[in-house]
């Protein structure tokens, strides 16, 4: 593979010796990562689209990169799923990332961070290339369905509202990565929750069975309460906290009458948008 712009200035920036390791990609055994929100992810992928050929360390310092707001969730993004140790050996120097296409239900990106290990004692820079992807669902109270790719890595199930591909490693050599930068896909659907209201006419006999409860509830509630009082004698803070789980009692048993007698339901709906997106490398501009 020839010496990238990106590889020459990685090292030119490395200031100790690391050595060599095999020529071999290197599985990573780490579980996907959490903690990881969608924001980041919508924030990560818009940066990186505005600025498409940017292939400095403005992620970690050192260039503009793909803007402040992009930068910090990249950066959280390659520290949580490259696991480096701020007291370690591995130095995350550089990053690039390449967005998918915009107009569907799912945004992401995939991003390779250029790892350098500064305990080796070869003369030649070494370290890693960690590659991930990156996927969230472009509308609000929306999961993600179907599966996810990296190549040299295997095919996940999507969930959540976010979601975070298990990093893969490649070799990193003075020559560049042993290795093609990976590319992203993932395919499926976003589901959207939506809560409805539904015509639900409740009947002369209901509202009698839910007003039944509803008092029911009430003597119950009050008789805990009577309990608690006399349980708590003189204390002024035993007393507040018997008042406190009373009146709870109270607002939920109201809050369950009114709908049982309500003239509707609340349904939740969910509604499904395809979508199919990949994110790859120009290598033109690395």
């Amino acid at each position: 593979m020839r010496t990238s712009i990106l590889s020459r200035s990685l090292v030119a920036v490395a200031s100790i010796a690391v050595g060599s390791v095999a020529l071999a990609a290197v599985p990573a055994t780490a579980a996907t990562p959490s903690g990881i929100t969608r924001e980041q992810v919508l924030t990560a992928a818009a940066g990186v689209r505005a600025n498409p050929d940017s292939t400095t360390g403005g992620i970690f310092g050192g260039g503009p990169g793909y803007g402040p707001a992009a930068n910090r969730a990249l950066r959280a993004m390659v520290n949580r799923v490259c696991i480096t140790d701020p007291d370690g050996p591995e130095l995350a120097v550089q990053s690039v990332a390449a967005a998918t296409m915009t107009g569907q239900s799912a945004d992401g990106v995939v991003v390779s961070a250029y790892i350098l290990n500064t305990e080796s004692d070869s003369s030649s820079v070494a370290g890693r290339v960690c590659s991930f992807g990156a996927l969230a669902t472009v509308a609000d109270r929306s999961v993600l369905t179907g599966t996810a790719t990296i190549t040299g890595g295997a095919t996940v199930a999507l969930s959540g509202d976010a979601f975070v591909t298990p990093a893969v490693n490649l070799v990193f050599t003075s020559s560049g990565p042993t290795g093609e930068l990976p590319t992203f896909s993932a395919s499926g659907a976003a589901v959207q929750s939506n809560v409805v209201k539904i015509a639900d006419k409740k009947t002369s006999k209901e509202k009698r069975a839910a007003k039944k409860k509803y008092t029911k509830r009430i003597a119950s509630a009050k008789k805990s309460y009577a309990k608690a009082l006399d349980k708590a004698g003189s204390s002024k803070s035993k007393k507040s906290a018997a008042k406190k789980a009373y009146k709870a009692k109270r607002a939920s048993a109201t809050a369950k009458y009114r709908t049982a007698v309500a003239n509707f339901k609340l349904v939740t709906t969910k509604t499904p948008t395809p979508f199919s997106v990949s994110a790859q490398y120009d290598t033109s501009t690395l």
